[in-house]
């Protein structure tokens, strides 16, 4: 038998190398730095919650910004970074085989509609209307 150092990030991750794990931890304080400017995230089966278009708009910058940095390919097909930010993009695509902090923060602003509803599945972005006939009210915590 021999013994075994594993090391944690703050998301609870483990990793082979200290290196790894710090690395991890600066994305997860990105992460939570970009999330903070909107508030907690919407608990599950609660529908949505209404965010302040400002906000979001902060948001998906900053957002925008660190993906640019992680994921510096690909960007030249957007004149707007910020636009990259929806369901249907190739940068979605992208920042979905990442399973990151910042993959997680991305697919939540994917979330939030152009009202600034934060829903909790993506599916009732698409869906509004009848998001909206199952949850007729914002989710108040």
């Amino acid at each position: 038998m021999r013994e075994v150092t594993m090391y944690e990030s703050l998301d609870g991750m483990a990793w082979r190398t200290k290196d790894a794990a710090e690395e991890r931890d600066k994305e997860f304080r990105v992460a939570s730095e970009i999330e903070a400017f909107v508030g907690d995230r919407v608990p599950n089966l609660s529908g949505w919650v209404q965010r302040d278009l400002v906000r979001v708009g902060e948001m998906k910058r900053a957002l925008a910004a660190a993906a640019m940095k992680a994921q510096p390919d690909f960007w030249d097909r957007y004149l707007d970074p910020v636009a990259a930010i929806n369901p249907n993009s190739l940068m979605t695509r992208i920042m979905s085989e990442s399973e990151g902090p910042l993959s997680s923060a991305w697919a939540r602003a994917c979330r939030i509609d152009e009202h600034g509803r934060e829903w909790e599945q993506l599916y009732w972005v698409g869906h509004q209307i009848e998001g909206l006939k199952k949850f007729p009210k914002p989710f108040e915590p």
